[in-house]
């Protein structure tokens, strides 16, 4: 356990190291400080139920999060629903920021921290606005430079930040899980049903036919086996990507989403990887390329013998899911449209020991 004056030693030897660029920003006299250790945003999670809006922006995107009566939602993606996780760890990251001491309030100086105006060309800054159901703003702050902060066994981050309406700067402590990307908000189609590490199989089936079965006979097994395939002579299974494909399916991350409704696609055509697990969920993964794009759906299914947590799970993700068509990367297409005879390889020969050659 560190005692205070060694923790005192390690913050001081922290900013130095870490944030040397905080010295080249004019300091305050003391008097100008709040108080150490005083929350920067204090009344924001005074009413947390009010909060209906979250919107991050720099100089070349806005993500916007909204609350509906059911779920977190990204605005700018027709609504789609967010990780209610992560609006909570961003909400409580903003709320208890707490001030190490005041910056510069020079508005020439804020490009050196990452502070000046986001709409500037070039600018770093990033704003995020709290709103409530009323659309009054609850806070709205200018986001700069930060940097990592071990604490013991603990990690924080030094934070230069300033409220959008002030050119004061500060260093504040905490922890900002800040992405406007929509990927970092949402989860991935198949990752909230399948433990990737309880798969059991994954079956292909291409429009054409033609069809690959990889399978386990149990969680603890290494390999996967592919069924069916015996090689040829001169050949031999390709362990490493049999292994892989199974993983590939699970851990699909999709590039965008559309609703359903707004596209007309011919399924029929489409290949499906029906990925199941040994704890009884079978999703069905549904992709199609049509016009140079890679579509997908997801459904799911589950054992009769599943317990009833489970089977509401599947029912939930089922009325998520299938009013969205994900749009996939073209290499995904290309990894699940594959035959037997991709998943083997040359055999390599064996090298016999030269003694025993000689003798």
């Amino acid at each position: 356990m560190l005692n205070t004056k060694t923790l005192a030693k390690l913050i001081l030897v922290t900013l130095v190291c870490a944030i040397p660029v905080a010295y080249l920003v004019t300091r305050q006299p003391e008097s100008a400080i709040k108080g150490n250790g005083a929350l920067f945003l204090p009344n924001l999670l005074k009413d947390p139920d009010h909060i209906k809006t979250l919107v991050i922006q720099d100089h070349t995107q806005t993500l916007t999060v909204q609350r509906s009566a059911a779920a977190w939602q990204i605005l700018e993606k027709n609504n789609f629903p967010v990780l209610h996780d992560k609006v909570e760890e961003l909400l409580f990251g903003l709320a208890d920021m707490r001030i190490v001491e005041p910056k510069t309030a020079n508005p020439n100086l804020l490009a050196q921290i990452d502070l000046n105006d986001p709409a500037e060309p070039e600018s770093k800054a990033i704003v995020i606005t709290v709103l409530d159901a009323a659309e009054q703003e609850l806070a709205k702050v200018v986001v700069g430079k930060r940097e990592s902060l071990r604490l013991g066994e603990e990690f924080a981050e030094h934070i230069f930040i300033r409220n959008a309406s002030e050119q004061q700067a500060w260093l504040v402590q905490g922890m900002l899980p800040i992405s406007n990307d929509f990927h970092d908000w949402v989860e991935q189609p198949l990752l909230s049903l399948v433990d990737v590490e309880q798969i059991k199989s994954v079956h292909i089936s291409q429009a054409n036919g033609q069809k690959v079965a990889i399978t386990k006979n149990s969680a603890e097994q290494e390999d996967f086996i592919l069924e069916n395939v015996q090689p040829k002579l001169g050949m031999a299974l390709d362990i490493e990507s049999i292994n892989t494909l199974p993983f590939k399916v699970a851990e699909l991350e999709f590039n965008d989403v559309t609703p359903a409704k707004q596209i007309d696609l011919d399924w029929a055509q489409s290949t499906v990887a029906e990925l199941q697990t040994f704890g009884g969920v079978t999703v069905a993964l549904n992709v199609l390329k049509q016009d140079d794009h890679v579509y997908g759906k997801v459904h799911a299914t589950v054992s009769d013998t599943a317990d009833e947590d489970l089977k509401q799970q599947v029912a939930k993700y089922n009325a998520n899911s299938q009013t969205w068509y994900y749009s996939l990367p073209a290499e995904f297409y290309q990894a699940i449209s594959v035959s037997n005879d991709d998943l083997l390889k040359v055999e390599e020969p064996v090298i016999q020991d030269q003694a025993v050659v000689q003798k």
